[in-house]
């Protein structure tokens, strides 16, 4: 289970990597924001915009071309009452709560996703203000090195594995982060920058594909897509958390 997460975790990683990359480059390729009106900007980034579009909707083909799985059918109806009255989210959340283990590997995976928002969001002003860089391709390529790192991490977490969930690597790769993210004010070279954020990166894979692992190995088979379910869901609310508190620093600043 741990390599299936493994090889999942880093072609994951390897398609929003590229995808981030490559948007990127034709930003910088097609927009030239010297003297030039929002409208006009509008215009310019257009087709990056058709381009995503077109994306979405070849991922929808490939969704539809996967085979179904001959599961049984859930006995609680998808109903939207269920969902306003927030009674989804009870039964999604008890299911958790009466899961040490499930609940723990949730809360490292939202931490861990969270701290990466942040990043995201925080490094390219920093690069600009603190390393002077002012191509958003090069803070771009330095992000994209954590996602190579990832990719890498998770490969290694497959193959440490060796067909059972190695749970030590959860502590290595949380110190290793916690030691790039410190290092990460030390340096002052864009190069350095993308070797540091490979190990962040590296570090991070070591972190998440066993979490992910513990995850699907102790909730019930018929509980599996609401426990997925539950764990995306917190994932996203911790993020938003992270991101509007950094949104909440900055206009207390």
């Amino acid at each position: 289970m741990a390599e299936a997460n493994g090889l999942i975790q880093a072609v994951t990683i390897g398609a929003i990597l590229a995808g981030t990359v490559a948007f990127t480059a034709l930003f910088e390729t097609w927009v030239s924001p010297q003297d030039q009106t929002p409208a006009q900007l509008l215009r310019q980034i257009a087709p990056l915009g058709w381009l995503l579009v077109l994306n979405s909707a070849l991922q929808v083909v490939a969704l539809y071309r996967l085979p179904l799985d001959n599961t049984i059918r859930s006995e609680l109806p998808l109903t939207w009452q269920r969902y306003i009255k927030g009674t989804a989210l009870k039964d999604n959340l008890r299911i958790i709560a009466h899961q040490p283990v499930i609940r723990l590997s949730i809360i490292g995976l939202a931490t861990f996703w969270s701290v990466g928002q942040v990043l995201l969001a925080a490094f390219p002003a920093y690069a600009k203000d603190a390393l002077s860089i002012n191509n958003t391709l090069v803070p771009q390529g330095i992000l994209a090195a954590s996602g190579i790192g990832i990719a890498l991490g998770s490969l290694f977490a497959s193959k440490l594995s060796h067909n059972r969930i190695e749970t030590g690597l959860i502590p290595v790769g949380a110190i290793g982060v916690a030691v790039g993210l410190w290092c990460l004010p030390l340096l002052t070279t864009p190069v350095s920058q993308a070797l540091n954020f490979v190990f962040i990166g590296i570090m991070g894979g070591l972190f998440i594909v066993p979490l992910n692992a513990l995850i699907q190995f102790h909730a019930a088979d018929n509980e599996l897509g609401t426990v997925l379910a539950a764990n995306n869901w917190i994932q996203n609310i911790a993020m938003l958390g992270f991101w509007c508190s950094r949104r909440c620093s900055r206009w207390r600043e």
